[in-house]
C-alpha cells in the first residue's frame, strides 16, 4: 500500500505521476475565496471518487480559523462507551487527510498538505455514509412542518426526494428525525403519558387496564364525547376491525365504526390492546356497551374472519 505525505513541490510532482486521483481532481494548486468554497469543492471531488470528507479539527490563528484538517469519514478509531453490548463502527483508521490553510494577507484558502491514500475500498453507493445523508436546515424545517400536519414519514420522504432526487437520503433518516421531533414534543413524558395528556386536552373519554400486580398499561380504550352522542343516537350497526403490527409496539389497534340511517359512517371508538386474544377484545366491547347506558343495543355487528374477534362478538351478544 502506497502512502505519501506531500510537503514540497517535488513531492507533488511525484504524486501527480503515481496517484491518478490527484491528476484528475485534487486541487493542491487551487486558491479558494473562502473555507466553505474549499470544503464544497473537496466534497464534490471526494463524492465522485466514492468517499466522504469530514472536518477532523481546526486551529485558530489571530482569533480566527486559520487551519482546518479534513479527513475521510472512515478515519480515526471508534471509542465505544457501550456497557451492555459492543457497538459497531465503520471507522477503519483511514490515513487520508488534507490540511487547508488560510492565506492571511489575501484571506484566501489553499490545500497545503495531505496524505492521499485509503486503507479501505471506496464506495459505489454513497448512501452508506451517514454524513452525506444529513438534512439541510430547509429540509429539517420542511420535515417539522409536515410532521406537524401528521403526514407519514414515508410520504415526507417521497416529498423530499421529489424536490431533490440527487440527494442520498433513505426513508430511515426521515423516520429518525420524526421520532426525535415527537420525543421533544413529549417533553420527557413516556408515550403513554403523552397519549393521556392528548386525550385529556381534547376532551376524550378513556379507560385503561393494567396488568395485575403492576402499573403496566396493557389496554387503552378511548372515544370523543361527540362520538358518544352519535353512538347513542345510532346504535343499530357496529363495525369492528383490528389491524396488527402497524405501530412500533406491534400492538393490535382496534377501530369501531357506526352507521347513520343516511348511510354515513362515523367513528365510535378506538382501542390499543396488548394481545389479539378473546378476553382483550371482550374488554373493549364491554367499554363500548357501557357507553350506551340504557339505549338500544346494536342489532348488527360486522367484522372480518378474525377468530378471536368473532368469539368476542359472540360473548358480547350474550351480554345484551
Amino acid at each position: 500500500m502506497f502512502i505519501k505525505t506531500i510537503r514540497t513541490l517535488e513531492d507533488m510532482v511525484v504524486m501527480v505521476d503515481m496517484v491518478d486521483m490527484v491528476v484528475k481532481h485534487l486541487p493542491f494548486w487551487t486558491v479558494f475565496n473562502s473555507l466553505d468554497e474549499l470544503k464544497k469543492r473537496i466534497q464534490e471531488i471526494a463524492n465522485a471518487d466514492g468517499f466522504v470528507i469530514v472536518t477532523r479539527r481546526s486551529k485558530k490563528i489571530g482569533g480566527r480559523t486559520g487551519r482546518v484538517w479534513l479527513e475521510c469519514d472512515r478515519g480515526g478509531e471508534h471509542q465505544s462507551t457501550a456497557t451492555l453490548r459492543k457497538a459497531g463502527s465503520k471507522k477503519t483508521g483511514c490515513p487520508f487527510y488534507l490540511l487547508a490553510v488560510r492565506n492571511h494577507p489575501y484571506e484566501t484558502w489553499e490545500i497545503k498538505d495531505g496524505t492521499i491514500e485509503h486503507n479501505h475500498e471506496l464506495c459505489e453507493d454513497l448512501s452508506a455514509h451517514a454524513f452525506v445523508r444529513r438534512f439541510t436546515p430547509s429540509e429539517m424545517k420542511l420535515i417539522e412542518q409536515l410532521t406537524a400536519q401528521n403526514m407519514e414519514p414515508r410520504k415526507i420522504f417521497q416529498t423530499i426526494r421529489k424536490q431533490d432526487p440527487d440527494r442520498f437520503h433513505v426513508q430511515k433518516d426521515v423516520q429518525n428525525v420524526v421520532a426525535k421531533i415527537r420525543a421533544e414534543q413529549r417533553q420527557g413524558l413516556t408515550p403513554m403519558q403523552s397519549l393521556e395528556n392528548v386525550l385529556m386536552k381534547n376532551d376524550f373519554i378513556y379507560e385503561i387496564r393494567e396488568e395485575p400486580g403492576t402499573e403496566i398499561v396493557t389496554e387503552i380504550f378511548f372515544l370523543h364525547r361527540d362520538s358518544r352522542v352519535l353512538w347513542r343516537a345510532f346504535p343499530h350497526v357496529m363495525m369492528i376491525d383490528a389491524t396488527y403490527k402497524t405501530n412500533i409496539y406491534n400492538m393490535p389497534f382496534i377501530q369501531i365504526v357506526g352507521m347513520t340511517p343516511t348511510n354515513k359512517s362515523f367513528i365510535i371508538a378506538h382501542a390499543v390492546v396488548s394481545k389479539e386474544r378473546g378476553d382483550n377484545f371482550v374488554w373493549v366491547l364491554e367499554r363500548v356497551k357501557a357507553m350506551l347506558d340504557e339505549c338500544m343495543e346494536p342489532r348488527v355487528i360486522l367484522t372480518d374472519r378474525d377468530l378471536a374477534l368473532m368469539g368476542a362478538c359472540g360473548t358480547y351478544n350474550r351480554m345484551l
